[in-house]
Parts: C-alpha cells; structure tokens; sequence
C-alpha cells in the first residue's frame, strides 16, 4: 500500500528503503533524540530497521509509520506514527519527532492534524493516546492543543542518559478531537 497525506507545507508517506539515509541525516543528533527512546549514534542498521518495521506494520495493519516531507522539495523532515493499533478497541498510539533544523516550523503540528485526521475518520479509531516524557513540554502542549488530555504519569519510567525521566500518558477520543487548531 502506498499513498500519501497531503498538507498545506508538508504531506505524509510510508516510510520506504529509500528513506534510510534521509533517516540518519535528521535523527543522528542528541537535541533530536532528547525525548525519544533511541540514542545516539542512530546509524543505518537503526534505520534499516525503522524502515522494516514501517513496512511489516503496513502489511499487518499494525502500524503507520510515516515520513513527514516538505511540499515544495520531497525533504524528509521527520517521523509521525500511529502505532500499536487494536482493531478491536478501536485504539492506536502516536509518536513524533522532526529533525533538530526543522523544528519550530510549525511541521509537527500540521503532520499530526493530517495523521489524527487520518486515525479518526480513515481507519475509524475511537481513541488515540501517547507518551511523553515529562521534560518535552513542546510536545506536551502541541497534543493538549489538539484536545488531549493527560490521563497518567508514570514515575521514573524512562532511563535516558542515566537518568530518570517520568512519561506522560495522554488520551485524545474521537469527539474530543479539535480539528481547527490555531497557534
């Protein structure tokens, strides 16, 4: 299956073989990695991977790995996922990330708008959840724009750096959802 989501500045396709490098590029750096799970040095076997799994999870239905491109020149710029998705429930997980000189461009926002989009009306899913580690507050107030609401916290969950970080759990249902986000 391949197709793809466009947006107003960027659009949404399968992450693909041809991505790995691309990968590397916007992920092989500690302010990107800060709030993810993976670590530095992000190398090509990590990215090889990223790509098997985008395309082992599109076959199974089990996951949507996107990358997040610029319009005006194919520019891969991050990553947006739905993830872990349960049919039956009706459920997924989101995760994102943009590449260190793209951020604050306003791309995590409009990729995330198209992927719940996505999620709630194409796959039909009832509720949608991430986590997020407590420092990530840019994170933190894009999702609660959307109308998330934080459901949890998971004390010293992640062990980034040797340190201790708590995760947030947020939960976004399918009539909370604000489709029209401004700033």
């Amino acid at each position: 299956m391949s197709f793809k989501i466009e947006g107003q500045n960027v659009f949404l396709r399968i992450l693909r073989k041809s991505d790995t490098s691309s990968l590397i590029r916007i992920t092989n750096d500690n302010d990107t990695l800060k709030f993810m799970s993976l670590h530095c040095p992000f190398a090509l076997k990590h990215a090889r991977a990223l790509v098997s799994n985008a395309q082992k999870g599109l076959k199974n239905n089990s996951s949507y790995d996107f990358g997040i491109f610029l319009k005006n020149n194919k520019l891969l710029v991050g990553v947006i996922r739905l993830m872990n998705i349960n049919k039956i429930n009706k459920n997924c997980e989101v995760g994102f990330w943009i590449g260190k000189e793209y951020q604050n461009n306003g791309y995590s926002k409009e990729a995330l708008k198209l992927v719940l989009n996505f999620g709630f009306k194409r796959l039909i899913l009832f509720r949608i959840s991430a986590k997020i580690m407590h420092l990530n507050t840019t994170s933190v107030n894009l999702v609660e724009k959307f109308g998330f609401k934080q459901e949890g916290r998971m004390r010293n969950a992640i062990l980034k750096n040797g340190k201790w970080i708590d995760g947030l759990i947020y939960g976004l249902l399918r009539d909370e959802y604000k489709r029209e986000v401004t700033a």
